[in-house]
């Protein structure tokens, strides 16, 4: 087959959409398929055949018009040799802007969603305007994904405000999907040292949260949340990809706290010791779909706390609060309940092997491409 996958975002960029890209990209490769990919222009991307790069940007949301190379992006769709187009993500200008020119695209097109966000509320200014903004888009949504093919999931949730599409297609009894979650983006590593051993982190017990330094991701409340579970001998380490704006704020407020540690930068060899040393993972994002850094606590049995957004409750493993004060007396539990912690250890060793393993999930892609000859 000769495949092309359109996503907003690809290597070296880092989040869990340009690392589901790449997995995907690398799993047809092995399968003996011709694979491309179209994503967003980055300057320290290295050049490849097999990448193409576009300069644009926007979402579906009012306020956020799409801008850049759209012409070049779309005649690229339109007169490529392709038997398939993978699209990742919806409201984003990667998968939009070639709905509007399916008309024109002889190839088949289907939708790898990683959730949706038009369908998410809270009573706050910020919340109702952002429901607002996405008003438009969600109702004319129904047209949209009339359009595709055939559909991908993460998962078969419907809770949380993050599966509309699912949603969806299932009122509609349709056939033409398939379940395939994410993967776990840890690699195996051979190293005698363990991680707070280098970086000088000399507490007993040991918190990880890893996440790109975002105001979505409520780094700020992790903090609070640690502290407020007042847990003795115990550190909280951050892990970012860079320094920002918002690292800076988290820096202001907590970087003279003796036991909050921040990195950025780290390598994937060091994150993956990070996991394997701590004794729990807690992250409280204001939304999420199916996190990647999450199935990397599954990889390692590493017990986790999270906000209950997405598909996290279906995720065994780990525990989700629905509080800032919830999600402390549960952290708190999991470092001083030695039973509950090998619990959730083994929890998510079983979970791992069941349903997020990488050779399961090849079987998965193997099934998808089979449907795909049949439409």
């Amino acid at each position: 087959m000769k495949i092309l996958i359109c996503a907003f975002s690809y290597l070296p960029d880092k989040n869990g959409v340009a690392f589901a890209v790449d997995y995907h990209y690398k799993i047809l490769k092995k399968l003996g398929h011709d694979v491309k990919i179209a994503t967003g222009f980055n300057v320290n991307r290295n050049n490849s055949d097999y990448i193409f790069q576009f300069k644009v940007s926007g979402t579906g949301r009012i306020g956020n018009r799409f801008i850049g190379e759209k012409n070049e992006y779309i005649d690229f769709l339109v007169n490529g040799d392709f038997d398939y187009i993978f699209f990742h993500c919806w409201e984003i200008w990667s998968t939009e802007l070639a709905i509007d020119a399916f008309d024109r695209i002889a190839a088949k097109k289907v939708i790898f969603s990683h959730g949706t966000s038009f369908d998410l509320f809270n009573l706050s200014f910020l919340g109702v305007l952002r429901f607002l903004t996405f008003l438009p888009y969600r109702l004319r949504f129904s047209k949209r994904i009339e359009k595709f093919d055939y559909y991908v999931f993460l998962t078969s949730s419907t809770q949380n405000g993050r599966f509309s599409d699912y949603k969806y297609i299932k009122n509609k009894s349709k056939k033409n999907y398939s379940i395939i979650s994410n993967v776990t983006n840890l690699l195996p590593i051979n190293s005698t040292i363990r991680f707070k051993e280098k970086f000088n982190i000399i507490s007993s017990k040991l918190v990880i949260c890893v996440a790109n330094y975002q105001k979505i991701k409520r780094q700020k409340l992790v903090a609070k949340i640690f502290l407020d579970a007042k847990i003795e001998d115990c550190s909280l380490v951050f892990f970012g990809s860079e320094e920002n704006d918002y690292y800076y704020e988290l820096q202001r407020l907590y970087g003279n706290y003796p036991n909050i540690f921040f990195l950025q930068e780290i390598s994937k060899q060091d994150i993956h010791l990070a996991y394997l040393d701590a004794d729990a993972f807690l992250m409280f994002s204001e939304t999420e779909a199916q996190p990647l850094v999450l199935l990397d606590c599954l990889a390692t049995n590493l017990p986790f706390v999270s906000s209950n957004v997405g598909c996290i409750h279906e995720i065994e493993g780990g525990l989700t609060a629905n509080t800032p004060q919830e999600a402390s007396s549960l952290l708190r539990s999991v470092l001083l309940d030695r039973n509950l912690n090998l619990f959730l250890r083994e929890a998510g060793k079983r979970e791992f092997e069941e349903k997020y393993s990488h050779h399961l999930l090849k079987d998965k892609f193997i099934f998808l491409l089979n449907a795909l000859l049949e439409l």
